[in-house]
């Protein structure tokens, strides 16, 4: 398998979830059909695990694109116009933001899915209250800072 096509790969898999995520805002609009207190707490364990996982997809992003600077990206324009480097550093500092804002994202989302463990329904009663724990999950290393990039800190 070749590079591009692992990447055709990649861009499919990316492609596929916000495909799902589409759906799932089109399934739960109002006037959709109507989901039952276990069945959001269900989909809520979903979206919470789909949060946790974005972001090790962005860490691996700029570290894909990090290898590829200065020999395999030339920028033809804007305000990086032959600055692979000064590309790669602003690209880092955003996506090192979109990990963070991510993983407060999971987090929220998981206590979320913590509170929907007390709904009931009347077909679906709680029986006892259940215990509550964080999800426990990985933290990844901070995002380094390119070599040689030299920005100041994010406003």
């Amino acid at each position: 398998m070749t590079g591009h096509q692992r990447d055709e790969t990649a861009l499919e898999a990316a492609r596929a979830a916000a495909a799902g995520v589409r759906a799932v805002n089109h399934l739960t609009q109002p006037g959709a059909a109507r989901l039952d207190a276990p069945a959001l707490y269900d989909l809520m364990a979903e979206l919470t695990l789909l949060a946790r996982r974005l972001p090790q997809a962005l860490h691996q992003v700029d570290a894909s694109l990090q290898r590829l600077v200065p020999d395999d990206v030339v920028v033809v324009g804007g305000e990086f116009a032959g600055d692979p480097q000064g590309l790669a550093g602003e690209v880092h500092e955003q996506l090192s933001l979109a990990a963070t804002n991510a993983r407060q994202v999971a987090d929220a989302a998981d206590r979320a899915h913590q509170a929907l463990s007390a709904a009931a329904t009347p077909d679906h009663p709680v029986t006892a209250p259940q215990a509550w724990s964080p999800v426990p999950h990985r933290e990844l290393p901070p995002l380094r800072p390119p070599l040689g990039h030299a920005r100041g800190p994010a406003i």
